[in-house]
């Protein structure tokens, strides 16, 4: 089963529809043959008619167009919706004998579908919940990260012009801040040696 209420059913190429077997009932307790269209899993007696009516075997067809009208048949009643399918299945090649010998009957329940897309958008929501929250702190985390980075860039960048700065102020902090001691010049006691030094020189002398 597709879905816990969906059933499948297998008819007979007939135009009643007999029901061969099929998963809404027991068939081996049913006393007298059965038709799809009693099953109430979405065939009814014209929808049945449509489908075994899709194709006339009795004139020449072509394999990709059959294959693809039995693709394209749907049915829906009763709170099912129908597919089917020919069984054997059609050659891919033209055969004037074939005719299908029975129908495989999907009836989907359109509530378990429903149910099935909707916890579906609940779980795809969850997943971009997750995804977008996930997004937000990885975002967080990277830039938090290239703050740091740049502060300790900045910090390595202005350290050496930090030092020459207090290079510079400690030179002019000190600057002025320790005389030279002034040389005390002693008093010549010795005249003639005073004269010696402020008689200008001569040939003579």
């Amino acid at each position: 089963k597709l879905t816990p209420r969906s059933e499948i059913s297998v008819t007979r190429f007939d135009e009643a529809g007999t029901t061969v077997a099929s998963s809404s009932f027991n068939i081996s307790e049913v006393d007298r043959v059965s038709y799809i269209n009693e099953l109430n899993i979405g065939l009814t007696t014209a929808n049945y008619q449509e489908l075994f009516t899709l194709i006339d075997f009795d004139k020449i067809w072509e394999p990709a167009t059959v294959k693809q009208a039995y693709q394209e048949f749907s049915a829906r009643d009763n709170g099912f919706s129908v597919a089917a399918h020919p069984i054997p299945p059609v050659p891919n090649v033209y055969d004037a004998t074939y005719q299908p010998e029975y129908f495989s009957i999907i009836s989907a329940s359109e509530q378990d579908i429903f149910e099935q897309v909707g916890k579906s958008d609940e779980d795809v929501d969850d997943e971009i919940d997750s995804t977008v929250i996930f997004a937000v702190l990885v975002g967080a985390a990277g830039f938090g990260f290239s703050m740091i980075l740049l502060l300790i860039m900045a910090s390595l960048l202005t350290m050496p012009l930090q030092k020459m700065n207090q290079v510079a102020q400690d030179i002019v902090d000190s600057f002025g801040g320790s005389s030279l001691e002034a040389k005390q010049i002693q008093p010549v006691k010795d005249d003639r040696l005073l004269a010696r030094y402020c008689i200008p020189k001569t040939e003579v002398s």
